[in-house]
């Protein structure tokens, strides 16, 4: 009652033809979708002071303001920075994750 070898062969052909050649789906695994959050103290800037005004302001007065002046347009230069980082680490990411849904979809 046995199989013949010749007929278990032809069976085994048969099987690995068909499974050969069917097509495999593609999956492409599409990024998620990230937000980029920007912290809420790079969205703004402290405000320059006011200059020292009128004819009792003297050279003291704005040498002194100065300094304050100068340190307003480092904090939004530093937080300008920080955000730019932020939104080109993101950026890098995305072309990371696209370049590798590029090769799992081959």
């Amino acid at each position: 009652m046995g199989l013949s070898r010749p007929f278990l062969g032809i069976l085994c052909a048969l099987f690995l033809l068909t499974s050969a050649c069917s097509s495999t789906p593609i999956v492409e695994v599409l990024p998620e979708f990230t937000q980029v959050v920007i912290p809420p103290q790079n969205k703004t800037c402290p405000s320059i002071p006011n200059p020292p005004v009128g004819d009792a302001a003297t050279q003291r007065d704005v040498a002194a303001w100065l300094p304050d002046v100068y340190a307003a347009h480092a904090h939004c230069k530093s937080d300008l920075r920080a955000t730019v980082r932020i939104v080109d680490a993101h950026n890098a990411e995305a072309e990371r994750l696209k370049a590798e849904n590029a090769v799992l979809a081959k």
